[in-house]
C-alpha cells in the first residue's frame, strides 16, 4: 500500500509539473480574455461613477493562503483563527478569504474538473495519519508549480490575470468604491500570487498595498503597481530570507534596477524582521510556541499585522 502512494506521488508530481500552465493557458483561450474585457469595463464603469464625498474609505483584505491550500473555502485552522483576530483588531477591515490562489479560475482541487474525482479521492487519506503527510506533500508540490507559473514571464501575466480578475469580482460584489484600499495578504508562496496580482489591479486604478507574511516572491513587476510593500519575515525563516533571493535574482541587492529594489530605494518597500520564526512548524509564525517573553509566535503575528493594518486603514 505504501509503496503504491509512494508511485502515486511521484507519478502525480511528475505529471504536474508537465502540465502545470496548460490550465492557465486553456482559460485563457476558451473564456479568460473574454472575461478579463468584461471585468476591465467593469471596473472603468466603476471609476466614472460620481464618488460619495461623505463615504469613508474602506480597506480591503484579500488573503492569499499558503501552498497547503487546496480548495478556495477551505483553509487551516491556524489560519482562519488568524483572520478573526485581525478583524477583531481591526473591525473596520473587509476581509476576504475565500480565494484559491493555485489557480486561474479560483477552482479548487476538490472542485468540479477534470482532475477533481482524483482530489476528492486523494483527500480522503487526509483523515489517516499515517497518509494525511502524503497527502500534503503532493498538494505543496502541485502548488509550487503554480507558484513558478506565476513566476514564469511566458504563462506568469495570464495566470496573473486571472486572479486579478478573481480579486476585482470579490471585493466589488463586496462594495468596493474607487477611492478604497486592497491590501494583498499573502502567506509563503501567496505572497508571489499577489504580487503578480498587483500589476494588474494598479494598472486599473486600485491603491494596492502588499503585505508578506513569510512570502516567498520573485521581483515581480507587479510590485511596480503597489503605492506600499511591507515584508514580515522571521528571522529563522531561511526560505523567505535566503532561499527567495537565491533562486530569483531580482531580490538580490546589487540588483539595483528590479522592482523590489527600485522600492526599497524610493521608500515604498519595508522589510521588518518580527521574531524568531521559521518558516512552518513548530516555532514558525502561526504556532502557539511561547517565546522567551512569554507570547506565543502566532500573537506577535498577529499584532505585527494588525499594526500594519490599522495603519493602512487610516
Amino acid at each position: 500500500m505504501i509503496e503504491g502512494l509512494v508511485l502515486v506521488v511521484l507519478g502525480t508530481a511528475a505529471l504536474a509539473w508537465l502540465v502545470s500552465p496548460v490550465e492557465s493557458l486553456v482559460w485563457w483561450e476558451r473564456r479568460g480574455a473574454r472575461e478579463m474585457e468584461a471585468a476591465a469595463q467593469e471596473y472603468l464603469a466603476a471609476m466614472d461613477e460620481p464618488g460619495d464625498a461623505s463615504r469613508t474609505p474602506r480597506t480591503f483584505l484579500v488573503y492569499l493562503s499558503g501552498i497547503a491550500a487546496f480548495d478556495d473555502n477551505l483553509i487551516a485552522r491556524a489560519e482562519s483563527l488568524l483572520l478573526r483576530r485581525l478583524q477583531e483588531g481591526v473591525p473596520e477591515l473587509t476581509i476576504l478569504h475565500e480565494i484559491y490562489p493555485y489557480a486561474v479560475d479560483n477552482r479548487g482541487l476538490i472542485d468540479d474538473r477534470r482532475s477533481g474525482r482524483f482530489w476528492r479521492w486523494f483527500a480522503g487519506w487526509q483523515g489517516h495519519k499515517r497518509f494525511a503527510a502524503l497527502f500534503n506533500l503532493v498538494v505543496n508540490i502541485r502548488n509550487v508549480y503554480q507558484v513558478m507559473v506565476s513566476v514564469d514571464p511566458r504563462y506568469g501575466p495570464v495566470f496573473s490575470a486571472g486572479i486579478a480578475q478573481t480579486i476585482w469580482r470579490q471585493v466589488r460584489d463586496a462594495g468596493y468604491a474607487p477611492q478604497d484600499r486592497i491590501v494583498l495578504l499573502g502567506w509563503s508562496g501567496g505572497a508571489q500570487i499577489g504580487a503578480g496580482a498587483a500589476w494588474y489591479l494598479g494598472a486599473a486604478g486600485a491603491h494596492v498595498t502588499f503585505l508578506s507574511m513569510g512570502g516567498i516572491f520573485h521581483a515581480d513587476p507587479g510590485l511596480e503597481r503597489c503605492e506600499r510593500i511591507i515584508h514580515l519575515v522571521g528571522t529563522r525563516d531561511w526560505q523567505a530570507r535566503w532561499f527567495a533571493p537565491l533562486v530569483f535574482p531580482g531580490r538580490r541587492r546589487w540588483v539595483k534596477r528590479s522592482s523590489w529594489n527600485r522600492a526599497l530605494a524610493e521608500g515604498r518597500a519595508t522589510q521588518r524582521f518580527i521574531g524568531p520564526f521559521k518558516h512552518v512548524g513548530r516555532g514558525s509564525y502561526l504556532s502557539g510556541k511561547r517565546l522567551p517573553g512569554g507570547e506565543s509566535c502566532f500573537a506577535v503575528t498577529v499584532a505585527a499585522l494588525v499594526e500594519e493594518l490599522t495603519a493602512e486603514s487610516r
